[in-house]
């Protein structure tokens, strides 16, 4: 496929000013929902589900560098540039429902800090009290700056926490290879293709895109970043996806071909040695909380785009106001919720995923228009076979979560 070709090279420095945005939202999307689909898919059907898991990195990396793209280009996020276009009407269709499941989102990243606190033997209620107040401490800060450098720290530990996890599950790396990257998969299975759905789903969230392109407009990255923004997806997608691998090959080495819950996650992990159980752990909680910031955020530049409220980290608390009470009407239900111990939260997450897949159609669509609109096509910003491959990603995706839903019902 081809991307945007920028001559000039940018310098270390400018660089470093861009870099973030792209980087964090593809490890955050890598949250608690899509751990536990990973380890679903390697528990029921082993390493088959990595092949779909691959192939999902060429999607990944491509929607969200034209969603990041548009942002560059035009210094809006996607719920502004809706409005900017058709007006408020279309902004809400864009960005309410994300915010809304972003509600079950948190409830879901609250759960699997609770795992992880637990899995680690400390009381998983103490565990999602700290990340609540972490949470708060972190936004209530005046300057982004001081908000993404931790989240790239957090989105390390989690890289290199399942990536130690796949090595201590000492897995039959011949079997990975030959299973895992087959493209002869049991797609007549109908659970391995809920799986397939949910996968899809894990890979391309509505919030990613808010997030992503919100970040971009507060950093003011420039067009000539454009270069450093492709490769800074590409990577990003790439070791996103790899982590799903880890998570997949560390699941399959547990045994076990049914469905998990939240109650069998802890007894699925009393197989592990207890380096992997940890690591696994660790993994759990740096997920969780840097999905709770990054949804947050996206929440918030999203619902205030639509609105047509101005938010901006650096423009001081006065012109924060929207953010603090978008972030507490989650936040604090959410908790609340989570420490009730809602029963059977796998489920939600899981469902949570193919239910993404119905909330990407109007944030999608809309994203693809405005590079028409904007006519970046015309000016060489963005390549014509670069958004061919963003459309028909964009129906293959949709197609097969009808298809999904067919099959197996509305998840409620």
């Amino acid at each position: 496929m081809s991307f945007i070709h920028i001559q000039s090279k940018s310098s270390l420095s400018s660089i470093a000013r861009a870099f973030g945005p792209a980087w964090i939202v593809m490890i955050a999307d890598v949250d608690v929902a899509s751990i536990v689909t990973g380890i679903q898919s390697g528990f029921a059907f082993g390493f088959h589900l990595i092949f779909i898991v691959m192939i999902l990195t060429v999607p990944l990396a491509l929607i969200q560098y034209v969603a990041g793209s548009v942002a560059i280009h035009t210094q809006r996020g996607i719920a502004e540039n809706v409005r900017y276009h058709w007006g408020k009407s279309y902004s809400y269709l864009a960005a309410i429902p994300m915010a809304t499941t972003d509600f079950l989102s948190y409830v879901a990243e609250y759960a699997g800090i609770a795992i992880g606190f637990g899995l680690l033997g400390i009381n998983p209620t103490i565990g999602i009290i700290m990340a609540f107040i972490l949470h708060n401490i972190l936004v209530l800060t005046r300057s982004f700056k001081k908000i993404e450098l931790p989240l790239i720290v957090i989105s390390v530990v989690l890289v290199i926490s399942f990536v130690i996890a796949a090595v201590l599950a000492h897995p039959d790396w011949y079997a990975v290879v030959t299973q895992g990257l087959s493209p002869l998969q049991p797609y007549g299975n109908k659970n391995y293709m809920y799986l397939v759905v949910a996968n899809i789903g894990a890979v391309v969230m509505p919030w990613m895109i808010f997030y992503q392109a919100g970040a971009i407009v507060e950093k003011k990255v420039k067009r000539g970043s454009l270069h450093m923004h492709k490769w800074e997806n590409i990577v990003g997608a790439l070791v996103s996806e790899l982590i799903m691998v880890a998570i997949i090959i560390a699941s399959s080495s547990l045994g076990g071909h049914g469905m998990v819950s939240l109650d069998t996650i802890p007894k699925i992990m009393s197989f592990a040695g207890e380096y992997l159980k940890f690591v696994i752990a660790i993994g759990f909680i740096a997920a969780g909380f840097l999905a709770l910031v990054v949804i947050s955020l996206s929440s918030a530049w999203g619902v205030c785009e639509a609105l047509n409220v101005k938010f901006r980290f650096n423009g001081g608390y006065k012109n924060r106001k929207s953010f603090f009470v978008i972030f507490y009407l989650e936040s604090f239900p959410a908790l609340i919720l989570t420490l009730l111990a809602v029963s059977d939260l796998i489920s939600l997450m899981i469902n949570l995923m193919v239910i993404y897949v119905l909330i990407d159609i109007p944030v999608l669509m809309m994203t693809g228009l405005i590079v028409k609109k904007e006519g970046f096509i015309g000016k060489r910003y963005i390549s014509k076979k670069t958004m061919i491959f963003f459309w028909i990603f964009f129906i293959i995706i949709e197609v097969m979560g009808i298809y999904s839903i067919a099959l197996n019902g509305l998840p409620i």
